[in-house]
């Protein structure tokens, strides 16, 4: 059961969302971010994320572009050394591709100096901006890696790796988003205590794949009044050991949890499930049950349908 003692671990994303298939690439150092980044008053939202706004905004900001190798050598072929202004030789010209989508060229003049030492876009510590930049539009687009990642081998376009991704996704990605929903939610429910209202909300669950075989379900409830989602949680399989059970545990932890917080609940729409409606009326019986209509008159379309294909309904 949740309550409000352990409020931040249920609705915290388990880690065990990003798979890793592979170990972790020694080589990748990590950009630790700053607490006092993140850490705020959120009394104004608007002022916390602004205080992140700093050099790492105008990264962001700043315009990009895909660059052709053949017109790279071109501009570092066009160099001549500071020391003895001989020409760069062709010959002794090194390229780094091993950092995901960032090139860094060493090129040396025909006596051997060092004429430049160039990377293709700046560092955040040792991590190239640009492998956290493709890893959050990504993640945030809702794409998935393998599709962008096959849209990079189709251009021949340097990419990140499977792993990096990952790694990236957890260690950075995930706690921001993690941060930026506990502000919000925490606006939120203050605004709803202010007004010292009633809660009417809306419940659904979904689960990551359809069937018994999905491994995880996340389960919401929305507030109708303002059309925000005020609390979720995430269960896993392991902790009801069958996927049939979690839409239920999941409905349980977040009425719990409003309730635990000392909120009223005056109506709940949910979908017709069978044992959300039994637990209504043994554990929630002072709160009001209506079903979703939406996915009322799904299943009515879907019966429709079903009988339109019938040898009775055919002319």
């Amino acid at each position: 059961m949740c309550s409000r003692t352990n409020f931040y671990s249920c609705t915290y994303f388990d880690e065990s969302f990003v798979s890793l298939t592979q170990e972790d690439d020694p080589e990748d150092v990590d950009y630790i971010l700053s607490v006092d980044q993140v850490e705020s008053d959120s009394d104004n939202f608007e002022n916390d994320i602004s205080t992140c706004y700093t050099e790492e905004q105008k990264l962001i900001k700043e315009n990009k572009f895909i660059v052709f190798e053949s017109a790279i050598d071109t501009l570092i072929n066009k160099l001549k050394c500071n020391i003895c202004e001989c020409p760069v030789d062709p010959d002794d010209i090194v390229k780094d591709l091993s950092n995901g989508t960032v090139i860094t060229i060493t090129a040396n003049c025909t006596s051997g100096h060092i004429v430049v030492k160039w990377s293709s876009q700046p560092f955040l510590g040792k991590m190239p901006v640009g492998n956290l930049l493709v890893s959050a539009a990504t993640l945030f687009c809702g794409q998935t890696y393998s599709h962008i990642s096959q849209f990079a081998e189709f251009c021949n376009l340097q990419y990140i790796s499977h792993t990096t991704y990952n790694k990236i996704q957890r260690q950075y990605l995930m706690p921001v988003v993690q941060h930026t929903w506990s502000l919000l939610q925490e606006v939120e429910l203050k605004k709803i205590k202010e007004q010292n209202r009633q809660i009417r909300l809306a419940g659904d669950g979904r689960c990551d794949s359809p069937g018994f075989s999905a491994k995880y379900c996340t389960y919401s409830l929305l507030d109708i009044e303002t059309q925000r989602i005020i609390t979720f949680v995430v269960v896993k399989v392991t902790e009801t050991g069958s996927s049939s059970k979690m839409e239920v545990e999941g409905f349980r932890r977040c009425m719990t949890l409003l309730l635990d917080m000392g909120f009223r609940i005056e109506v709940l729409a949910t979908d017709r499930h069978v044992q959300i409606r039994s637990i209504m009326k043994k554990e929630f019986p002072e709160v009001q049950h209506q079903f979703d209509v939406w996915h009322l008159c799904k299943s009515i379309k879907k019966k429709l349908t079903l009988k339109a294909k019938g040898k009775v309904a055919k002319i």
